[in-house]
């Protein structure tokens, strides 16, 4: 519990109780009021009453109208009176009307005696009424004293219940003020002491000490505020004591680096003064350094060039201000410059040179700049010569190039005109072959028969494979018609296509979304439809088989896929599927001639995209390609 919440519930509680005691002892004040009123309208009535008890007696000795008027006032009096307490109301009002008829009846009986006309019996009636009216003041009187009684005992009740409630008041007020105190004491006092003596160890330089937190009795709690510092002062704490070690480590580290500089320092110093590439400073490009290779690329002396403008080491005005521009160009575009240019040697003869700056402070270049230089006359001169044997060697690649380009058209010419001429004596032989069958079966031998069929597969065969060879060459050759193409729809087209050339091979067929592309669509469904046909042809013995078109995305470029389920095979064997007439199974497993993915692998190479595989023997194949016209050639 937080001190603030834990304080404001101490002190409403002490508020609400306070409340109480006050409530009721004002309540209890109420009371003895109201029975302190009720015991003097008690002693005014007993004296009211002794009144009219007067008030009874003059009537009786006088008998006449001033004095019965005196009495009537009296009694409306004494009732008046009794009015303002109801308690006091209803226990006298019984005696009041008794009173009250008595007094009547006293009056009537002395109007009745002062007519001597009325019987003598009413006259002598009158001693008894006055004897009755004095008995019921009497009991009146004596009604007013067990009402005293009975509020001197109700007040008496009162002032030992006040007295009572007041020690039970106090002692529980002395409870809540010692449960708060000692709240205060422990959750406040106790962990501020804690903390005051916390940061008098730290002070010390003790960074050991820790505040006790959460460890019973006199130990700081963690829940509210103070325990929540207490937490943080401890972190605090070993934060101090690992900086302080850090510290410690830092400037032992330093001291070893300083160390290290130094001796580094002189590494470098010994480094400048026999480096193989010359090194140098200067300062507004008046020469400060030079090592000793500086000194053997130009023939001067160290004493010669410190102190002298770099004019010194250049052939020409021009050569100085070209370097002087273009390097500072470059060091406050980029920090560092980096030329090439021409020195002048103490003897005459002018060297190549390869000058790399770098400033001391790229702000402030009056610090000075260091320079690097090396001589680069051999490689200038070798440059000169590569040059000269490049403009030979493209001379030399162009006649190449123009006689590759030849031979490769008259291949592709004697290819072509190959497969159109073998494929006349291939029908001879097929159909020769056939009409010995069927007119001379009944002549011919089982094994003549057989050889005569082996012939017409054969031949079969070998048109198969001249057909490949031809669209193998017709997609070399064919031009491209670049536009946007619907993947999706070319897919669907050729699936169409395929189901009925398997009608006996239901495939679960997923098409995924295939966005729309840049290429040729003829090029890009012939793509599809060897892709697709193979994977019918490898999943035909695959029950259920499973053939997936889709595509993925990656870094922007979409990768478009063909998938199944289907025999698969060894994945070390790759490198020959997309070779001519190359094939992974047996013609008496699976059908084909062995140039279907040639002929999509130069379709895709055309088209700028690349084509490769993934699979697993009996577990299926997938193919993956790209599409990228602006990197392909329309021909090859």
């Amino acid at each position: 519990m937080s001190l603030r919440l834990r304080i404001h519930i101490n002190t409403i509680l002490t508020i609400i109780f306070i409340l109480a005691i006050v409530s009721l002892v004002v309540v209890q004040h109420q009371g003895q009021l109201k029975v302190l009123r009720k015991e003097a309208i008690i002693n005014d009535l007993t004296r009211e009453l002794v009144t009219l008890s007067f008030a009874t007696s003059d009537y009786l000795n006088f008998l006449n109208e001033p004095s019965q008027t005196q009495w009537q006032n009296q009694f409306s009096s004494m009732q008046t009176l009794s009015r303002q307490n109801d308690d006091i109301a209803s226990a006298l009002d019984p005696y009041f009307a008794d009173i009250d008829e008595r007094f009547d009846l006293l009056v009537e009986l002395t109007d009745s005696a002062e007519n001597a006309e009325v019987n003598t019996d009413r006259h002598d009636a009158l001693p008894t009424a006055s004897i009755s009216l004095y008995l019921a003041l009497q009991e009146t009187a004596n009604s007013l004293d067990a009402l005293q009684k009975a509020t001197q005992t109700e007040l008496f009740q009162i002032q030992r219940n006040t007295l009572i409630g007041a020690i039970v008041y106090f002692v529980l007020l002395s409870a809540i003020l010692i449960a708060v105190a000692n709240s205060y004491i422990r959750f406040i006092l106790r962990p501020l002491n804690q903390l005051v003596k916390g940061v008098t160890q730290l002070e010390s330089g003790n960074f050991d000490h820790q505040l006790p937190i959460n460890r019973g009795n006199g130990s700081i709690q963690s829940s509210n505020e103070l325990g929540q510092l207490a937490v943080a002062f401890n972190r605090m704490a070993r934060q101090l004591q690992l900086t302080l070690a850090d510290l410690q480590q830092e400037l032992a580290t330093n001291l070893a680096i300083t160390e290290r500089l130094r001796a580094s320092e002189e590494k470098m110093r010994s480094i400048f003064r026999v480096a193989p590439t010359g090194i140098g400073m200067v300062i507004d490009r008046v020469i400060m350094e030079v090592n000793s290779r500086i000194c053997e690329m130009t023939g001067y002396t160290k004493d010669e060039l410190i102190g002298q403008n770099a004019r010194l080491l250049y052939p020409t005005q021009e050569d100085y201000e070209f370097v002087g521009s273009e390097k500072y160009r470059q060091i406050a575009q980029s920090g560092t410059g980096e030329v090439e240019t021409r020195w002048l040697k103490k003897d005459g003869d002018i060297i190549d040179i390869l000058l790399a700056s770098t400033p001391l402070d790229v702000d402030d270049l009056s610090k000075g700049v260091t320079f690097t230089a090396l001589e680069i006359t051999e490689r200038k001169k070798a440059e000169a010569y590569i040059r000269n044997m490049n403009v030979v060697l493209e001379d030399i690649v162009q006649k190449r190039t123009e006689e590759l380009q030849k031979a490769n058209e008259e291949l592709r010419s004697f290819a072509y005109s190959i497969s159109h001429d073998l494929r006349a004596p291939l029908r001879a032989i097929d159909g020769f072959s056939r009409i010995l069958i069927e007119e001379y079966a009944e002549q011919l031998t089982v094994d003549a028969r057989r050889y005569l069929n082996l012939c017409r597969e054969n031949a079969i065969t070998m048109s198969k494979l001249i057909e490949g060879l031809l669209e193998y060459s017709r997609t070399g050759r064919q031009g491209i018609y670049l536009q946007m193409v619907e993947p999706e729809t070319l897919v669907r087209t050729v699936l169409a296509d395929l189901q009925h050339e398997y009608p006996d091979h239901p495939a679960q067929i997923s098409v995924g979304r295939l966005p729309a592309c840049l290429a040729d669509a003829m090029l890009l469904k012939q793509v599809y439809q060897n892709l697709l046909q193979n994977a019918f042809k490898f999943t035909s013995k695959i029950n259920p088989s499973q053939i997936e078109i889709g595509c993925d995305k990656i870094n922007e470029q979409v990768i478009y896929y063909v998938k199944d389920n289907g025999v698969g095979f060894d994945i070390h064997y790759a490198d020959r599927l997309f070779g001519v007439f190359q094939r992974l199974h047996g013609m008496t497993e699976y059908e084909g001639t062995g140039i279907g993915l040639a002929i999509v692998q130069r379709i895709i190479h055309r088209l700028g995209g690349e084509i490769w595989c993934e699979a697993e023997l009996d577990h299926g194949a997938t193919f993956f390609f790209t599409i990228n016209p602006t990197q392909g050639s329309t021909n090859e």
